[in-house]
């Protein structure tokens, strides 16, 4: 299984070489952008055939858990990767959380893991000395998305909700240049439940 949380206008999953019809794959976003992102899809006529189902959800106001599991037919039981891309840094501390504790309750099975990209804290409060970040998010506060939550220790932010870190792979790991400090704020961590949730989902 593959849950993809915040899906947008994502397709990677039709461009993996993977065996499609081995993978099931669950796209949630919010209402209107999965209407719009199915009706672009129904132009594709080579899209490739996948097990697939959508979900409307508002991250921000619905219990994820219990939404994909009265919604689709995916199951908690069974491993999965969950893909967070793009969605922490635009949702509150509050929200992450609830969205962790959520995700520890669908991620029940020991194989299953979460993925997910998070910026620094200094890149949300501004006090970064790099112009570049500085400017970015400046931009994306002006276009109406501001970022709104980052984390200073990963390790200890995991911890508290309940995840343990099994790679953490800073944003410049492919690119051949110097290493440059710029790109140690943007990073993707993977992470793995500690406990199995007391809470059990059909």
């Amino acid at each position: 299984q593959v849950l993809i949380l915040g899906v947008g206008f994502e397709t990677r999953i039709a461009r993996l070489p993977i065996d499609h019809t081995a993978v099931s794959v669950y796209e949630v976003d919010l209402t209107d952008m999965i209407a719009a992102r199915e009706a672009l899809l129904a132009d594709l006529p080579n899209f490739p055939v996948l097990r697939r189902e959508t979900a409307g959800i508002n991250l921000e106001l619905e219990n994820l858990a219990e939404r994909i599991v009265a919604s689709t037919s995916f199951s908690p039981k069974h491993p999965c990767i969950v893909i967070m891309e793009g969605v922490s840094f635009y949702l509150d501390e509050a929200t992450n959380g609830r969205i962790l504790a959520s995700l520890h309750c669908l991620m029940q099975h020991p194989h299953s893991r979460l993925a997910l990209d998070v910026v620094a804290e200094e890149v949300v409060t501004g006090n970064t000395h790099f112009t570049d970040i500085h400017n970015f998010v400046e931009g994306m506060r002006e276009l109406g998305e501001p970022f709104l939550f980052g984390i200073s220790d990963t390790t200890e932010y995991f911890s508290q909700h309940g995840y343990r870190i099994e790679a953490k792979i800073p944003s410049n790991c492919y690119r051949r240049e110097t290493p440059d400090e710029l790109y140690a704020v943007y990073n993707f961590v993977v992470v793995s439940p500690l406990a199995q949730c007391d809470e059990v989902l059909l």
